[in-house]
């Protein structure tokens, strides 16, 4: 029997005794709940995902957010096992599998990118060199690798020989990003030094013929920005808002390198530390860049911060439009192998300006019972994420001179 105390107790006068109820009876929700499954802690639920990825590749010692360099740039997450080296990355719908065997490792170094920042390890096979990068924890994955790398040559390599070295892609036909206007080619070596963040020259728009002009070209372009708008759409729009700028305006201000108003500065006034930002990385008319900050985080029961990652994806399409597609990872936080939160920027003209249209999806790897804890915790922070962004982005505008308001176009879609 429960207790709970008698109306007099409100008024102050005293109590006489407890009031008896009868003893609620759990739900059988509440029962549900109560399981050997749901109570599974988060790197249990990390080991199941990762073995039905890669299969048995026994025990999971650790693992780390990273990035490894192939056509584009592909973020996603390094398990250092037992007996393998995995990488994941499911990205913009390109899926890359990487399975190394400790046994086909022949050095493990540690290197620099854009020349002196150090936050990439190098696996060399004899195969072929793999090239991680963008580590938050570069030392501690270095040093566990080493280990096991020398480990299995000193004492396990002739027992593991057998195994074969694995590299997959895959590109999910649901989430393609067609392409059907033709964009520059940009050499391989500029490509290389783009996306190791070292200044490669400028990407150009072709000046003979000005095809950008010829109609048939316009409707080309707007066909493929309307095809793009359909295909990648989100499941909830958080917020929409009016600005006075034209598409090639908005790029310039708001997102290319350099710009008046970057996202660093607006991370930074919302109180995210450790801010940085590569520059944009062109290839095949797409754009891609990467955003790393330190959010801080109100949860009690959690971390007091959470390092973040967020990929950004850029495809502009003229002055028809312009997409920004994102991926948000965070360190720190339980079940963070379990989802990831995409967001996507759809900026279409209209009369007076352009609207902005923020919106927001979480896709599962894996369900978990905070599910909807989740969810609802993301959408509000996202929500008050978009909310201020358009103010800020209304008042960099109001107090931009006018000479800035006709800035240089955005990259070629």
């Amino acid at each position: 029997m429960s207790q709970i105390p008698s109306a007099s107790d409100r008024f102050g006068r005293k109590n006489s005794g407890p009031i008896k109820t009868p003893a609620r009876r759990a739900s059988s929700k509440e029962i549900e709940l109560d399981t050997d499954e749901d109570r599974q802690d988060p790197a249990a639920w990390r080991d199941e995902i990762v073995r039905t990825i890669f299969g048995d590749v026994g025990a999971i010692r650790r693992d780390f957010s990273c990035a490894i360099e192939r056509k584009i740039l592909l973020h996603g997450r390094l398990y250092v096992t037992e007996r393998f080296i995995c990488f994941y990355s499911n990205l913009f719908g390109f899926e890359k599998k990487i399975k190394i065997p400790y046994s086909h490792v022949t050095c493990v170094t540690k290197e620099n990118t854009a020349v002196f920042i150090p936050n990439a390890i190098a696996v060399i096979t004899a195969r072929k060199e793999y090239v991680f990068r963008s580590f938050w924890d570069r030392d501690d994955c270095f040093n566990l690798l080493r280990a096991y790398h020398e480990m299995y040559r000193t004492v396990l390599e002739p027992a593991s020989s057998h195994v074969e070295e694995e590299e997959t892609q895959q590109e999910s036909p649901k989430e393609k990003f067609e392409t059907p206007v033709e964009a520059p080619s940009v050499p391989k070596q500029d490509l290389l030094k783009r996306i190791e963040g070292i200044a490669g020259p400028p990407v150009e728009r072709p000046s003979t013929p000005d095809v950008a002009d010829t109609p048939e070209h316009a409707r080309s372009t707007a066909k493929a920005f309307s095809r793009e708008v359909d295909s990648t759409k989100l499941a909830e729009t958080l917020h929409t808002c009016v600005l006075p700028v034209s598409v090639d305006e908005f790029f310039a201000h708001f997102l290319a390198d350099g710009c008046g108003f970057p996202l660093t500065k607006f991370h930074e006034g919302q109180g995210d530390l450790e801010v940085a930002c590569t520059p944009w990385a062109s290839s095949d008319g797409e754009h891609d860049r990467e955003l790393r900050f330190r959010r801080l985080l109100n949860n009690p029961m959690g971390p007091k911060s959470a390092r973040t990652t967020k990929i950004q994806r850029c495809r502009a399409f003229g002055r028809h439009g312009l997409v920004l597609h994102g991926v948000l990872s965070m360190e720190d936080i339980p079940y963070r192998d379990c989802f990831a939160i995409h967001d996507r920027w759809v900026v279409t003209p209209q009369n007076d300006g352009v609207d902005v249209a923020f919106e927001f999806e979480i896709k599962w790897s894996k369900s978990t019972i905070f599910k909807r804890k989740i969810e609802s915790s993301s959408r509000s922070d996202l929500q008050a994420y978009y909310d201020a962004y358009a103010a800020a982005a209304r008042a960099h505008l109001a107090a931009a001179p006018s000479s800035e308001r006709s800035p240089p176009p955005p990259p070629p879609p």
